[in-house]
C-alpha cells in the first residue's frame, strides 16, 4: 500500500515530527511504500 504523511508542525525538534519519523519506519518495514512527507507549521 502507499502512503503520503502530513505533519502538523516544523520538520524538526518536535514531537510530531519524531513521531512521523517512527511511523515512517514502521511503513517501511511492513513493506508498504512511502510517496511524500509534508510539514506545516
Amino acid at each position: 500500500m502507499r502512503f503520503a504523511i502530513m505533519v502538523t508542525g516544523p520538520a524538526y525538534g518536535t514531537q510530531q515530527a519524531s513521531s512521523a519519523l517512527q511511523f515512517a519506519h514502521a511503513l517501511l518495514k511492513e513493506g508498504h511504500e512511502l510517496s511524500s512527507v509534508f510539514f506545516l507549521s
